[in-house]
């Protein structure tokens, strides 16, 4: 795990580790803190969509672009014999991190009003007043930004712009707002997250392949 953790902060600078191990949890803690009662019950939908567009746009600095058919950013790596293994080891850290920072951040947006407002009038304990429903809200929120924000980095691997990482995180918000809109999920919350985290583990498994099959077709300069 230390060696993977390692291969895995390789790729991340400075800017990007404040930005998002810093900047993007106290943004949307932030958010709830001051907005939560005005938001009432869309206050998982809004963060858990944040937070998806923010995991993807700033996966730009991170590795935008290695999907890319001219991708150069591999390069380096193919001059040492541990470059597959190293990448590898990245690209899997990454995926668990994003699911790690959604466990957290969402964790602490639905702690932050019921430490602050004492939980009155706040998502679904206000609708059914039970623990349940509000850990089954929680773990559909993970699982839906998760999912989508996997997703999002997916496609926008595939461009080294900035500005395309915007777009498909502009995107994917859209998509993921109206996946919440779906008519019956309150009634089967868990199923909806076991199905999202399903398909977030699928796309996990493309991102990873995709980017070793560019790096490895780079080797016969395919």
């Amino acid at each position: 795990m230390k060696n993977k953790l390692k291969s895995y902060l390789v790729f991340t600078s400075l800017m990007y580790r404040v930005l998002v191990y810093f900047i993007v949890p106290i943004f949307m803690a932030g958010i709830v803190f001051v907005y939560g009662g005005a938001l009432g019950g869309a206050v998982p939908i809004v963060i858990s969509v944040l937070l998806s567009a923010a995991e993807i746009v700033c996966d730009n600095w991170l590795f935008g672009g290695i999907q890319a058919k001219d991708a150069e950013r591999l390069d380096y790596l193919k001059t040492s014999e541990r470059g597959n293994k190293i990448m590898r080891n990245a690209l899997r850290m990454d995926i668990v991190r994003k699911l790690l920072t959604a466990l957290i951040v969402l964790g602490i947006c639905f702690v932050v009003p019921i430490w602050s407002k004492g939980g009155k009038g706040y998502i679904a304990l206000q609708a059914s007043g039970t623990t349940e429903a509000l850990l089954s809200t929680y773990a559909y929120a993970v699982a839906i930004s998760w999912c989508c924000s996997i997703f999002g980095i997916f496609i926008a691997r595939y461009g080294s712009m900035v500005w395309t990482n915007a777009m498909v995180g502009y995107g994917v918000a859209m998509l993921e707002t109206g996946l919440w809109s779906i008519s019956g999920r309150m009634k089967n919350l868990w199923g909806y997250s076991l199905f999202y985290i399903l398909v977030g583990v699928a796309f996990s498994v493309l991102c990873v392949k995709a980017a070793m099959k560019r790096m490895e077709d780079g080797y016969c300069d395919k």
